[in-house]
């Protein structure tokens, strides 16, 4: 099956790159460290000091602060880390919180035979930690071929996901079968992996890291100081959080009615891609409201929505919020 994999995978890749590099010139970053992608990353230095060489990937934003205690605890006993990400956003990220506590950073490859195995010739890890719903064939078959176990933390599957896998026992196979631990977090994943053939015996349902995530609580001045950058007048605030399209102009409408029913309240919009920053620009002109972007500082007026596009603000956003709508 993976022989297969790899002969329909860059036709697949094909078809694909037009809307990734329109994502990627959106998102920014794209021309930093790009060999990295096709496995040109630099020979890692492990300082060789005994702990396991893990290689720790975690996506993108989300699953990058969620590890955070993860990797702080397998620092804490020796263990050397090369994390990758597969977004720019998530790169910025992991160079922000964790370039002291690991021995480097960057991207992860494009999950095709050359690549891959480019990238793990200059890797060499003992172990390999993937994330959430990371679980890439050639990842997986190079880690098999190598004798090098591979942890599944947080391990999920979307009702989709879950549904074609069942349709698909091969492809489930290929998508799971090279995973040595399986740690869902829920037992609802937990089941449908059981229902999709693994092994009991690999499965050890742990409950979801960022639930261990600890979040610093911003005091009264803090909170002034935010509410005042946001250009956020008093009263109530509603927040959409990670919206998609269309959720937007849905927060709009529920500020509007909020408002004609006689209460002070103003509106935080958190894009789950700050990319859209356009596509939001225009929905607010047409909308008539005051509005401020967060990426362009401090705003010097009081505002009816504010739009927080930058990376890794929303924690404290979200403490600002009366009332809350995640996308």
């Amino acid at each position: 099956m993976i022989w297969l994999y790899r002969i329909l995978f860059p036709l697949a890749l094909l078809v694909a790159v037009p809307t990734y590099l329109r994502r990627a010139l959106r998102r920014g970053g794209l021309r930093a460290h790009f060999g990295q992608r096709f496995g040109g990353h630099p020979r890692v230095r492990w300082s060789g000091r005994g702990g396991p060489r893990i290689w720790l990937q975690a996506v993108s934003v989300g699953e990058m602060l969620a590890i955070a205690p993860l990797i702080e605890a397998l620092h804490q006993d020796g263990a050397e880390i090369y994390l990758t990400t597969t977004t720019s956003t998530g790169y910025r990220i992991a160079r922000d919180r964790y370039l002291t506590l690991v021995a480097g950073i960057a991207y992860f490859p494009v999950d095709w035979w050359p690549f891959s195995v480019r990238a793990w010739r200059r890797i060499r890890p003992d172990l390999v930690i993937l994330t959430e719903g990371e679980r890439w064939p050639e990842h997986l078959q190079q880690a098999k071929q190598r004798g090098v176990p591979v942890i599944a933390i947080n391990a999920r599957l979307s009702d989709r996901s879950f549904l074609r896998l069942k349709l698909l026992p091969s492809v489930a196979r290929l998508l799971v079968g090279g995973v040595t631990r399986l740690l869902p977090g829920s037992t609802q994943d937990a089941a449908r992996f059981l229902e999709l053939g693994v092994p009991a015996s690999t499965i050890t349902t742990t409950g979801n890291l960022k639930f261990d995530v600890v979040i610093p609580r911003l005091d009264a001045d803090e909170l002034r100081k935010l509410r005042g950058e946001l250009g956020l007048p008093a009263g109530l605030v509603l927040l959409g959080s990670s919206t998609w399209p269309g959720e937007e102009a849905a927060m709009i409408e529920a500020l509007r009615t909020t408002r004609e029913r006689g209460l002070a309240c103003s509106l935080v919009l958190v894009p789950r891609h700050a990319e859209r920053r356009t596509e939001l620009e225009w929905l607010l002109v047409k909308s008539g409201l005051r509005f401020h972007f967060r990426s362009h500082g401090e705003a010097t007026q009081e505002v009816d929505v504010a739009v927080g596009d930058t990376t890794g603000e929303l924690r404290k956003i979200t403490q600002l919020a009366d009332l809350v709508f995640v996308g």
